[in-house]
């Protein structure tokens, strides 16, 4: 792993916002912030839909690995907190293949694995094929994402075929219709559970965090949001943090409408603004 042993990094870890999704790799969030910070290494682990289970088994990961973060910056996005997502309690593909080694007691009953966790889906073996007969294509991540405008070739198939597919079919509810739920934010929640146990680990190990509330698109989707159920959502989160010592920042209203490509995904302009208002604090947990 290329950050084991080396200067330690500044860890990301979220989902698409900080993954950069829909924007060139050189505009990206994270990328903003490495032009700010020259001479600390951003090592980013985040990509799309990972959830707060994800971050927790991919932190574990990463320490058994021997990467020692300076400063953790993550995402809480109310979206993945949502019983009904698809991330909600599951593990990304990849981390499930190594989620057997860093089981704990914690995970029972909060976490489910698929029967056939070892066989590689269908996305898995195109993304294999295109590997196997593009040496190119197999080479660096940041090359897909120029050639494509994607992670890999598959995604960036599904993207631009999805929309399509979704038109030519019948559609008798809002685009974002129960992407937000409003159900008050607790322990019971298996998403929040497992965001205060990264919080908890991070605290132990004495590793800053920087966490934030990411943008939301208010102007498109307010009829699902408009309500004091979601900003004491939000607030919970915020004391989750402060419980542990850390500042969430409240991000939530940070942009205008033309800031986003869609409810939840700044575009260039709007990851320009999401790194000047991350700045300050990720200075102010470097200096710490």
């Amino acid at each position: 792993m290329q950050f084991r042993g080396a200067a330690r990094p500044v860890v990301v870890l979220g989902d698409s916002v900080l993954w950069g999704y829909g924007v060139p790799a050189s505009e990206n969030v994270v990328q903003h912030l490495r032009q700010r910070f020259p001479n600390v290494p951003f090592a980013n682990f985040a990509y799309e839909a990972e959830g707060p289970p994800d971050v927790d088994f991919l932190l574990r990961y990463l320490i058994a690995s021997d990467v020692r973060p300076r400063a953790v910056l993550m995402d809480l996005n109310t979206l993945t907190y949502n019983p009904f997502s698809k991330q909600y309690q599951r593990l990304g593909r990849a981390l499930e293949r190594k989620a057997p080694t860093f089981l704990q007691p914690f995970d029972q009953q909060r976490i489910e694995l698929s029967d056939d966790v070892a066989a590689p889906t269908l996305e898995q073996k195109l993304d294999a094929f295109m590997q196997d007969h593009w040496q190119l294509y197999g080479y660096r991540v940041d090359i897909h994402q120029f050639l494509f405008g994607d992670a890999d070739a598959i995604t960036a198939l599904w993207n631009h075929f999805a929309p399509r597919l979704r038109k030519a079919g019948s559609q008798s509810e809002p685009a974002y219709f129960g992407l937000y739920d409003l159900t008050p934010l607790g322990t019971d929640n298996i998403a929040f559970a497992y965001s205060q146990h990264v919080f908890s680990r991070l605290k132990a190990l004495r590793v800053p965090v920087v966490a934030f509330l990411p943008p939301v698109n208010h102007a498109l989707v307010a009829q699902f949001i408009a309500s004091r159920a979601y900003d004491a959502n939000l607030h919970r989160l915020q004391a989750l943090g402060r419980q542990y010592g850390d500042t969430v920042l409240n991000l939530d209203r940070l942009l205008p409408r033309g800031a986003f490509l869609d409810n939840a995904h700044p575009n260039a302009a709007g990851n320009r603004r999401l790194a000047d208002a991350l700045e300050p604090a990720i200075q102010n947990a470097l200096a710490r």
